[in-house]
């Protein structure tokens, strides 16, 4: 059985094939429709402008999506977010044909000093994974286990995020140390702060810790004096300084895993609150 391909479909295998070499706001219809044999004027008898013709594409191809729906978008969103023009509205107006939520780029900067003893940690960063894969995930530790950090490379990497999240435990009330040098040496003046400093602004960005003492220990009349909050300041600060926006602050008290000391359950019950506040990190990822 031969199947003909209609004019809007010839159409529509032009821009894609045009799309894979070329970001669509720089793709003309003369391009699209000399491409397939095309005159202007049967495109316009089809089509509004290439907007249209990409909202067809999108429409017509979700029809026949159901379990693959979802890393649909996300592969069209990564294309998406080459094109300067117009893309935040096209993004708006795909997420209501979709009826999907597309995920912002969220970048994770893990600052645990050794994930390889770590459990509460290693376990939130693992369950976001595997909740969210498309999550890019850079553990400082194994990045740079001689602190010797490529600033480049790690510029870039918050550059193209949309959403930062720094994932740490609390040492001596503030953050482990190589994430305090990474904080150090990659946010430099005229590049996350200043007056010309603007690489960051206008991210959003969430805290998630994990704290060794119990939950009633961090209050004013608590063995810390100070509330979980309250130790976080440092850090508020650091992000307002850059000009990001701070959503939440997310943390886990009696997360102290001792090998030999914590008990299997205790083991158990700790991991399984990490999951749950992945999950809640995830949960609030869409919601941004």
């Amino acid at each position: 059985m031969i199947i003909r391909q209609t004019t809007k479909e010839f159409l529509a295998e032009s821009l894609k094939e045009l799309s894979a070499a070329k970001p669509i706001d720089k793709i003309t219809i003369k391009e699209i429709v000399q491409n397939c044999g095309f005159t202007s004027k049967t495109f316009y008898n089809h089509f509004q402008d290439k907007y249209d013709l990409i909202a067809w594409i999108y429409s017509t191809a979700a029809e026949k999506i159901s379990i693959q729906k979802l890393k649909f978008v996300n592969q069209i969103y990564k294309k998406l977010r080459l094109v300067n023009c117009g893309a935040n509205f096209f993004i708006i107006f795909l997420e209501k044909i979709l009826e999907v939520k597309i995920m912002k780029k969220v970048v994770i900067i893990s600052g645990h000093p050794d994930l390889k003893i770590s459990c509460a940690n290693k376990t939130i960063l693992d369950e976001i994974s595997k909740l969210c894969p498309e999550v890019e995930i850079r553990k400082l530790d194994e990045l740079y286990p001689d602190y010797n950090f490529d600033v480049k490379a790690e510029q870039a990497a918050l550059e193209k995020a949309d959403i930062i999240i720094f994932q740490y435990p609390m040492h001596w009330y503030g953050t482990p140390g190589i994430l305090k040098l990474y904080i150090d040496k990659i946010m430099e003046h005229g590049w996350a702060y200043g007056s010309k400093g603007n690489a960051l602004a206008g991210k959003s960005f969430i805290a998630s810790i994990t704290v060794g003492a119990p939950e009633d220990a961090y209050t004013a009349n608590g063995a810390m004096g100070h509330t979980v909050e309250e130790f976080t300041y440092p850090v508020n600060n650091f992000v307002a300084l850059c000009k990001m926006n701070f959503k939440k602050l997310f943390y886990i008290c009696g997360a102290m895993y001792v090998p030999g000391v914590t008990t299997d359950e205790q083991k158990n019950a700790l991991i399984d609150k990490c999951k749950k506040q992945a999950a809640e990190i995830v949960d609030c990822l869409k919601n941004l």
